[in-house]
């Protein structure tokens, strides 16, 4: 499996000038979801701790090219730092470059696509995709705790609640937060600790 180094890794967040905000969030998930992997791993499982890592700190690549330009006091309500004019100008022209239906794990998963494992991996973390039966374990993984790092190691219902202030997610959507329960008791059934000891468990390690 070929993947990027982590130079790389570095040079391609600055130049799709991932925020502030994006980079503590991919570093949360790439905390969260070693973790996890790690513990999995001792109890039998075979994770591919280099994919993970990797794709946490990428799967959100395209992200940026989906910002819409912040409103008067948006950065201060979700605790964002003001992202500079420049960057939403660069991103426009960026996102010039991809069918404009694309979302951004399409996006992501296209400038990814000379590295095939990563492509998946990025072009299945969005909400919907949890559903899909076709999915790697990697990919289930990172998926997962995506959902649940934000700045900090948050439960399925705190996210859920974000999800919906920020997006105006429907309650018809409880759907892929019931199939998130599903994956979250399989994963601390193995581990033998309830999920909502894990962000104090990955802060003492």
């Amino acid at each position: 499996m070929v993947l990027p180094t982590e130079e790389e890794v570095v040079q391609l967040q600055k130049y799709y000038r991932f925020p502030n905000h994006l980079l503590n969030h991919v570093k949360t998930v790439k905390k969260v979801v070693l973790f996890l992997a790690k513990g999995l791993n001792k109890k039998g499982d075979d994770y591919n701790l280099d994919l993970l890592s990797v794709g946490a700190e990428l799967h959100d690549i395209a992200k940026p090219l989906t910002f819409p330009r912040q409103k008067p006091g948006e950065a201060e309500k979700f605790g964002w730092d003001p992202v500079p004019e420049e960057s939403f100008e660069f991103w426009e022209e960026e996102k010039k470059k991809f069918p404009e239906n694309y979302l951004h794990t399409e996006m992501g998963a296209e400038i990814l696509k000379d590295y095939p494992e990563l492509a998946e991996v990025v072009l299945n973390h969005a909400l919907n995709d949890i559903l899909h039966s076709d999915l790697s374990k990697e990919a289930i993984l990172l998926n997962y705790a995506d959902k649940i790092a934000m700045r900090k190691v948050v439960t399925l219902e705190q996210r859920f609640a974000y999800l919906k202030e920020r997006y105006g997610i429907s309650e018809e959507k409880r759907k892929y937060f019931n199939r998130y329960k599903e994956i979250e008791k399989e994963i601390f059934n193995k581990l033998g600790f309830p999920a909502e000891e894990l962000a104090q468990r990955i802060e003492n390690e």
